[in-house]
C-alpha cells in the first residue's frame, strides 16, 4: 500500500501522485532522507508513519513534479499550512512503517506585494481632482459618443425650422410698413403762452451772465495792463537814476 498525494493546483486540473519510495528514486530523491525524517508539531498525535503531514517531502515533491521554485509557493496539508520550523521528532522510521492512505495537498502560489502607501495616495490625489459634469466625451449604451449625438439633434432641428421658414418665405419676417401722413391733416401747433414767457426770460438770463463774465475778464486785463505801465514808469525812473551816477 502507498500514500496517494491529491494535489489541487490552481487554474489547472487535479492530479493524485503515489508517494512512495519507487517514485521519490525516480523523482531523483533520497526516499530515506525525505520518508523517515519526522516532522511533527507537539498537538498532533503521531502513528508513527510516513509522511507525516507537517514533513518537507511535500514541498520537494511539488517542486520536482511542476518545476517550481520552493520559495514560490506554500502548501496546504489536509487544510492546514505547513512550517519547515515545527518541532522535530526523530523517530525509527523505515520501509516497513505503515504509510498514510490519503493526503489533499493544495498548491498556493506567493504574491509580489509592494511597500504599500497605493491606497493613501489615491485618497490624497482624489480630492485634488476637479469635478466635471461634461459628459461630451462618454458613450451611450450604442456605443456613440454623446457630444456626436447631441450636435446631430441640433442639426436635425436646425433643418426643420429652415424647412419652414422657407415654406412660409421671407415675406413673413418683414416688418410692417409705416402708413404714410395724408396730405389734408395739417400739423397743429403748439401755443402756450406762459411756456414761451418762461422760455423768454432763461434766455434773458442767459444774455445777462454772458455779459457779466466778459465785463469782469475786461477789468482784470485793465488791471493788468495798469500794473504793467507802472512798473514799465519805475523801470525808466531806475534807468535814469543810475545813468546819473556814473554819468552816462
Amino acid at each position: 500500500m502507498s500514500t496517494n498525494l491529491v494535489i489541487y493546483l490552481p487554474s489547472r486540473p487535479t492530479e493524485c501522485f503515489q508517494l512512495s519510495s519507487e517514485s521519490l528514486k525516480v523523482l531523483g530523491f533520497n526516499s530515506e532522507d525525505l520518508l523517515y525524517k519526522h516532522y511533527c508539531s507537539p498537538e498532533d498525535q503521531c502513528r508513527g508513519s510516513y509522511p507525516c503531514f507537517k514533513s518537507d517531502i511535500f514541498n520537494h515533491v511539488v517542486s520536482k513534479l511542476y518545476n517550481v521554485n520552493l520559495e514560490k509557493f506554500y502548501l496546504l496539508i489536509n487544510g492546514k499550512l505547513t512550517d519547515k520550523k515545527e518541532h522535530n521528532k526523530n523517530l525509527n522510521l523505515n520501509h516497513r512503517s505503515t504509510p498514510k492512505d490519503l493526503i489533499n495537498v493544495t498548491v498556493l502560489y506567493k504574491l509580489l506585494g509592494g511597500k504599500g502607501g497605493f491606497g493613501k495616495i489615491l485618497k490624497t490625489q482624489s480630492n485634488k481632482k476637479r469635478q466635471s459634469n461634461n459628459l461630451d466625451s462618454c458613450r451611450n449604451l450604442q456605443g456613440q459618443r454623446i457630444r456626436t449625438v447631441r450636435l446631430s439633434d441640433q442639426m436635425n432641428k436646425w433643418k426643420e425650422s429652415e424647412s419652414v421658414r422657407e415654406k412660409l418665405g421671407d415675406d413673413v419676417y418683414k416688418l410692417p410698413k409705416k402708413d404714410k401722413p395724408s396730405e389734408n391733416i395739417k400739423p397743429e401747433k403748439f401755443c402756450d403762452p406762459k411756456y414761451v414767457e418762461t422760455v423768454k426770460k432763461e434766455v434773458s438770463k442767459v444774455k445777462e451772465t454772458v455779459l457779466r463774465g466778459f465785463d469782469r475778464k475786461l477789468e482784470k486785463e485793465s488791471q493788468d495792463f495798469k500794473l504793467c505801465e507802472e512798473l514799465e514808469s519805475k523801470r525808466s525812473t531806475l534807468i535814469d537814476s543810475c545813468s546819473n551816477i556814473y554819468d552816462l
